[in-house]
């Protein structure tokens, strides 16, 4: 725009030096103002297209980071899926399970096994297990009305946290003797405590 009206000026230096006829400097002054306008139109153009590249510069950015906010959620899934995936395969594994009844009547049949191998001892003091005191890491299920432990194994990757802890003691009580435990004892026979007369030799 600077160079069109800077040209124009010297037009009229021209025009007025008459340097140059009235017909060609109007012909020249037309096809000025057409380039001028032209020109114009150009720049216009011009800034519609920067406009443009900025904006899809902008939305490139933007998708930019949307794309690599869903890649770390992909990758976050990811890791999610394989853990719960890890979890299922140990929650699949097979482990005993044993029924309330089960489980209370093992630890009885065991303290009076150990109560049994004491009695075996045949010299030295004797000793009794009267009671044990049992902590239990279990997970529990329950099938219909009924509460079923499930008993980890010893190479179980089950964090403890997830486990139950059950407590409780068992004691024996000492039987009551029965009849047939008693002896009979004969009835005590008396005697009847005879002095005899001693005679006396003369």
């Amino acid at each position: 725009m600077k160079n069109i009206s800077e040209l124009r000026s010297s037009l009229d230096v021209f025009r007025k030096a008459g340097k140059i006829d009235a017909g060609s400097y109007s012909s020249i002054i037309t096809k000025l103002k057409e380039t001028e306008t032209e020109f114009e139109s150009l720049q216009k153009e011009a800034l519609v297209y920067k406009e443009n590249s900025d904006r899809l510069l902008r939305e490139k950015l933007v998708l930019d980071q949307e794309k690599n906010s869903l890649a770390a959620q992909v990758k976050k899934l990811s890791n999610e899926k394989a853990e719960l995936e890890s979890r299922i395969s140990i929650l699949q594994k097979s482990r005993p399970v044993l029924s309330s009844s089960n489980l209370v009547s093992s630890f009885a049949s065991s303290l009076a096994e150990m109560d049994k191998g004491l009695k075996k001892v045949q010299s030295g003091p004797k000793y009794l297990v009267s009671n044990m005191n049992v902590t239990l890491k279990t997970n529990i299920a329950l099938e219909g009305a009924e509460l079923r432990f499930q008993m980890p194994k010893a190479d179980d990757i089950i964090s403890p946290e997830n486990l139950s802890t059950i407590e409780f003691s068992l004691k024996a009580v000492p039987e009551k003797p029965g009849i047939d435990s008693y002896k009979e004892v004969p009835e005590p026979v008396s005697y009847t405590h005879l002095t005899l007369p001693t005679k006396r030799i003369v």
